[in-house]
């Protein structure tokens, strides 16, 4: 791995990257958010971090996932906050919210807490985003590029991660079912971190999930199939969130901007919230939003 030092910077020469603070809100807003970043950047921005957590337990589906259990679909309209909350696992933790992706995968449940937490304020999941230009790279090779910053961040919390493989990706409905080559998994062989992107035109969006700690329980009652829960020490998410930005900064050689969405940036993104709605068949659904924005999504 080459130092930080002997990297070009990934933007624009003394333009600092935006970082937004965290933001814990439901599966709708944080999509329409990663989106909005894409045009944004496309638009000539500078590239855009972010970390942020799910208000309440949620289920993102691939945006092409055409693999939709019955029982998922019966969560995604009729689930009242008491439904959602009820105790497992006497009682099936669904039904659930669906929200759709804009970029590739598998289904990925977020905003569950595990039983080894110590703290119930802290999320069992934390999600990542960024955006930048891919100055012409393979996307192999963006994929990597990518990863590294998270790589090296988990390094300096004392957690090594490496690209993890498997050939039955294509067989499994849950994205933390199987590692692929874009996926980083532990020492231990347990996936940690499942990512996915999007292209449109020269930009690229590759957001992904970080299952600290999941809830065992419900993630066999929406897939079917038992979890790995990574063995990682006790962290606060404020901790690695300061980790992997000092990583981002280090490895992509650039210096961030922090800056929260402002008001006339929430009313664009309020105005996608509804592309990602799950409410119909997603053949329908898929067809509808490609036709009106287009983009490749993609998950080796």
């Amino acid at each position: 791995m080459p130092r930080s030092t002997d990297r070009e910077p990934q933007s624009r020469s003394g333009v600092p990257w935006r970082l937004i603070p965290p933001i814990a809100t439901d599966g709708l807003t944080q999509m329409a958010i990663d989106d909005w970043m894409i045009d944004r950047v496309r638009q000539g921005h500078p590239p855009i971090l972010r970390f942020y957590t799910w208000s309440e337990p949620t289920l993102s589906l691939g945006f092409h996932q055409t693999r939709i259990p019955d029982h998922w679909w019966a969560g995604s309209s009729t689930a009242t906050a008491a439904d959602r909350d009820r105790p497992s696992p006497s009682v099936p933790a669904l039904p659930i919210p669906l929200v759709r992706r804009p970029s590739g995968g598998r289904a990925v449940l977020h905003g569950t807490t595990g039983e080894k937490q110590t703290d119930r304020d802290q999320p069992g999941e934390l999600t990542y985003a960024i955006v930048m230009p891919t100055q012409g790279k393979r996307r192999t090779v963006i994929y990597c590029d990518l990863c590294r910053f998270l790589i090296q961040g988990w390094a300096s919390l004392g957690v090594t991660l490496h690209l993890g493989c498997d050939r039955d990706y294509a067989d499994r409905s849950s994205c933390f079912g199987t590692a692929t080559a874009a996926d980083l998994v532990t020492d231990a062989g347990t996936k940690l971190i499942g990512s996915a992107q999007l292209y449109r035109g020269e930009t690229v969006l590759q957001h992904g999930s970080m299952q600290l700690n999941p809830d065992r329980d419900r993630f066999i009652h929406v897939f079917g199939e038992p979890c790995e829960v990574p063995d990682l020490p006790w962290l606060t998410i404020d901790q690695i969130v300061a980790a992997l930005t000092e990583a981002a900064r280090s490895w992509f050689n650039v210096t961030f901007e922090t800056q929260a969405i402002r008001a006339t940036e929430w009313i664009e993104i309020e105005a996608r919230r509804d592309r990602f709605r799950v409410s119909e068949p997603s053949p329908n659904l898929t067809n509808r939003y490609i036709g009106s924005e287009g983009g490749d999504r993609r998950q080796p």
